[in-house]
């Protein structure tokens, strides 16, 4: 009778722990996904930094730039 017992709670916490391994996974993917959108985005204000016409856009581009650096 103990043994009847235990085998469904196991049968269900081998399946939220399979769950949570695949939404591991997910957020590791969400995650490297940010940080290239993030490295794309500097990148391109890079590029703008370094062909801007005067100072001024180059203060703006440079606080851009240290917002999507934190």
């Amino acid at each position: 009778m103990y043994k009847a017992n235990i085998a469904p709670k196991l049968k269900k916490l081998t399946a939220k722990k399979e769950k949570m391994e695949v939404l591991k996974k997910e957020i590791e993917q969400l995650e490297t996904e940010i940080t290239n959108a993030k490295n794309k985005e500097i990148h391109r204000l890079s590029i703008q930094y370094f062909t801007a016409k005067d100072a001024d856009t180059r203060m703006q581009i440079e606080s851009q730039i240290k917002i999507l650096m934190e």
